[in-house]
């Protein structure tokens, strides 16, 4: 087995403003606002070794809520919802995508909902992004 076999490469891709009636999950309503999250550390264009312990991340773009789709080509995604952005990706779900996926892609899409003020007539619709 070859380095390149053993290695995966994460894209981050930050998806997605619409308006959600689902306080768990955004929905296929989502828009791309085309650019990366803000996240820390910056684990965009990394290639990483498959037995390397979850790599765990805080998203750094202002809202109420967070959700994450982590997914390759094999296996179940791995989707975790967060109210603060720090993203706990669990061990057991980390090792077995990696596992199923030695040598391919693994993608991170990454969707924030925006807060809407109390005032707001959309105060129950609020975006993703």
């Amino acid at each position: 087995m070859t380095i390149d076999n053993c290695k995966l490469t994460i894209f981050l891709l930050i998806g997605l403003f619409f308006v959600f009636g689902c306080d768990n999950a955004p929905n296929e309503n989502c828009t791309s606002v085309g650019r990366h999250p803000g996240i820390r550390p910056d684990y965009g264009d990394t290639v990483i070794p498959p037995n390397i312990a979850p790599l765990n991340f805080t998203v750094e773009e202002p809202g109420s809520r967070y959700f994450v789709r982590i997914y390759s080509d094999q296996g179940n995604p791995i989707e975790i919802s967060s109210r603060h952005g720090r993203i706990l990706i669990p061990k057991d779900s980390w090792r077995t995508l990696l596992d199923s996926n030695r040598g391919r892609q693994l993608s991170i899409d990454v969707f924030v909902k925006q807060a809407a003020s109390a005032s707001s007539p959309d105060a129950r619709s609020v975006p993703w992004q």
